[in-house]
């Protein structure tokens, strides 16, 4: 859609032009959904526009990607429910077209993986059974009570001892908001609520001074844990890449090297998932739910601060000073 950036789906008819922005892990983009809608008023001022913002559980957009827009004028859907019932719909509208239908059959399966619908009916009846037995009913609403609490104190362990275990070989991280603000480790709590969740806080270490700018390791959180070089002006982070890189031009290549990826956007010169992709908002992802065990969080943690170490040392040695 132009200078808006493009679009995910685009649906366009006679009264109605429908957008849907689709998110699965990916990070939101700055003014993400400001600009899609400013594009629909630009494109198709005289059309009835709808929003949409498509993730697996129907989560929020964070507030960097709606801008100006409130939350009102964006629809959240889920693939958990809406896209996995209007599959089951489809399935049943092409019965008699077998290819077809066993591709939409193999879709719904893998949402269904993606969200942790992946019991079969006799293990759901077993498991209602079960619940149904006793007192086990009421233990099983106890649990679902305090689920999200374990959640949020599994993830403020996991940044505790991350930070403990960067300090014990030299470096004294920091916890911050995406400001590169100093926040409590508190807000883990309200990272995994529906509504207005916190988002885009972690670690940071400065490791490059180049006049007013710096280069930090940072080490965030979206849906998934993920860390990379990026930039701060003046001790604050923002969109400050462009800037200087017209003054640092070989500076990106150089640390996209270190990283061995090439993933950026505004916000990072490069960055990249841990080698073992961790999910701090959906557990069931891979070996995410793991890292409840302080064994295997251990050795992870261990793993992750001697990749950071690595890059530290290789920066040291490819840049002249390190701050």
């Amino acid at each position: 859609m132009g200078k808006h950036g493009r679009v995910d789906l685009l649906l366009i008819g006679e009264h109605d032009v429908i957008v849907i922005e689709n998110k699965i892990y990916a990070e939101d983009q700055p003014r993400q959904l400001q600009r899609y809608k400013d594009a629909l008023s630009d494109y198709h001022g005289s059309k009835t526009k709808h929003l949409y913002y498509l993730t697996l559980f129907g989560n929020t957009p964070s507030r960097k990607s709606l801008g100006s827009l409130s939350y009102e004028e964006v629809n959240c859907i889920s693939y958990k429910t809406d896209i996995r019932q209007w599959l089951i719909s489809c399935a049943c509208e092409v019965y008699d077209y077998p290819s077809l239908r066993e591709t939409i059959i193999q879709y719904r399966k893998l949402i269904e993986k993606l969200t942790g619908q992946t019991l079969n009916e006799d293990q759901k009846v077993e498991i209602k059974d079960l619940l149904l037995e006793g007192d086990n009913f009421k233990q099983a609403l106890t649990i679902e009570e305090v689920i999200t609490d374990v959640k949020a104190e599994l993830q403020k362990k996991i940044w505790i001892e991350l930070q403990s275990s960067l300090e014990r070989v030299g470096y004294d991280f920091s916890f911050v908001n995406y400001k590169f603000e100093e926040i409590n480790m508190d807000v883990c709590q309200n990272f995994y609520q529906t509504y207005k969740r916190s988002t885009y806080y972690g670690l940071q270490y400065k490791v490059l001074t180049f006049g007013e700018y710096s280069i930090h390791i940072y080490l965030e959180v979206d849906h998934c844990f993920y860390y990379g070089f990026t930039i701060c002006k003046n001790n604050q982070q923002g969109l400050f890449r462009n800037e200087l890189l017209s003054k640092e031009p070989d500076l990106k290549n150089k640390l996209e090297a270190l990283l061995g990826a090439n993933k950026d956007d505004e916000w990072w010169l490069a960055w990249k998932y841990s080698f073992d992709k961790m999910n701090f908002k959906n557990f069931r992802e891979g070996n995410s739910a793991k890292l409840g065990n302080p064994v295997f969080r251990e050795q992870w943690i261990t793993d992750v601060t001697t990749d950071v170490v690595e890059l530290i040392r290789q920066c040291s040695e490819i840049f002249p000073v390190l701050k």
